[in-house]
């Protein structure tokens, strides 16, 4: 994500979102590479009974990791009980998916969601990512569809703010006008959900995670798999709505994938009574 030929010095909204895409579409944007660490682990679950070694044998080497994954493992969203004291302990209570999904996102903390520019909250906006993860795995295992990717994809539907706001940063520092922040700040709204999508594909994640990414906002373009976009997209509304401190009434979770993943009022009740686990969850990431 470095040495692109900077922008013209695009004043509005339209000028900078059209110069991204022209630079997207030419080629020049040198986007994030996937942590190797993270793709070796998404790789080996992806595998049978060696991949369960395999992830063990990535994580031992990285202490840091396995601390993080166990801390994570332990939360009240995970743990059920005694406490899971190593590795093969957690794969064996939790499955090899959703380690190698924790792992995953305890490399990409330390990697993707960091060093923003200085006005972006990249603290925040981790944790509302975290939140969106956990909330897509609750929703997927309710409703016993899509549950294996559901963590990653919400953990992923934001990621390209952060680039973003690095490809802008980069080009605000050659301009010779600065860009408005509220420009950036639009322009980073629209064009987010696109760029992670891009993200997605060229980091060979499954299709669907890509389209959820792109789609999540406006999920009724996804092209394909409509129950897995609807469900990163109502997750995202619960990491706003249902984990927001003001929350008292389950009549606030108005949204439109509500009706299309034929979600009831005394399921989204069962969904919302699982918040203070979210939170525990979210609290336990690094």
């Amino acid at each position: 994500m470095s040495s692109a030929t900077p922008l013209p010095v695009p004043m509005d909204e339209d000028s900078l979102a059209s110069a991204l895409r022209a630079r997207l579409e030419s080629g020049p944007i040198e986007l994030p590479l996937l942590p190797e660490t993270a793709t070796a682990v998404l790789a080996a679950c992806r595998r049978d009974e060696s991949g369960t070694r395999e992830v063990a044998q990535i994580m031992q080497r990285d202490p840091a990791l396995t601390a993080n994954v166990l801390r994570i493992a332990n939360s009240a969203l995970y743990s059920r009980g005694a406490a899971i004291v190593s590795l093969p302990h957690a794969v064996g209570r939790l499955g090899i998916s959703t380690v190698g999904e924790i792992a995953a996102a305890a490399v990409m903390r330390t990697t993707l969601f960091t060093n923003a520019p200085e006005e972006v909250s990249i603290e925040e906006l981790w944790r509302h990512s975290a939140c969106c993860a956990n909330w897509a795995r609750e929703i997927a295992r309710y409703r016993r569809h899509s549950v294996e990717g559901a963590f990653l994809a919400g953990l992923l539907h934001d990621v390209g703010k952060p680039v973003l706001h690095h490809l802008i940063a980069q080009d605000n520092a050659h301009a010779r006008h600065a860009i408005p922040i509220e420009v950036t700040r639009r322009v980073v709204e629209d064009m987010h959900g696109e760029i992670g999508g891009l993200l997605a594909e060229r980091w060979n994640l499954a299709e669907w995670i890509a389209i959820a990414i792109a789609h999540h906002h406006h999920p009724e373009n996804a092209p394909s798999h409509p129950s897995e976009v609807h469900t990163v997209a109502l997750a995202n509304h619960f990491a706003h709505v249902v984990s927001d401190s003001s929350f008292t009434n389950i009549s606030h979770i108005a949204h439109p994938s509500v009706d299309v993943l034929d979600l009831y009022v005394e399921d989204l009740e069962a969904l919302a009574e699982r918040r203070d686990d979210v939170h525990s969850a979210v609290e336990a990431m690094p």
